[in-house]
């Protein structure tokens, strides 16, 4: 410090700063007890992922619509970026996001489909 005069208002300073950086973290990542979300978490279980191969996988990702399946393929099997995606599918990063986004909740509901009609001992498409 230059001037120890200053020290006080420093000190207030950085502290209304990161009073404002608390808040601003709380409104973005809000905390959320795991009953009051439980209608928004994957129908899968972690039990039932680990049980699945990859083969079901992508027989589901075959069923997922057709504008979702490039991304999530490009995404997840390919390793591109969100960038690299928008490019070759010259559409924008936002579109991109959003078509994964969606892809992997249709593959999902799929997926959780399958389990469970599996489980009643129907055919499924796996």
């Amino acid at each position: 410090m230059r001037d120890p005069v200053k020290v006080k208002t420093w000190l207030f300073t950085i502290l209304h700063w990161q009073f404002f950086e608390s808040r601003r973290r709380l409104s973005r990542f809000p905390h959320h007890e795991l009953e009051a979300v439980s209608n928004e978490l994957p129908a899968i279980s972690p039990k039932t992922a680990l049980q699945l191969d990859s083969a079901q996988v992508l027989r589901a990702l075959a069923r997922v619509d057709e504008v979702y399946q490039a991304p999530v393929a490009l995404f997840y099997l390919e390793d591109c970026s969100y960038r690299e995606i928008a490019e070759m599918l010259d559409v924008p990063m936002g579109t991109v996001k959003s078509r994964i986004s969606r892809g992997i909740a249709q593959l999902q509901r799929l997926l959780a489909n399958d389990i469970s009609a599996a489980g009643r001992g129907e055919k499924t498409k796996l």
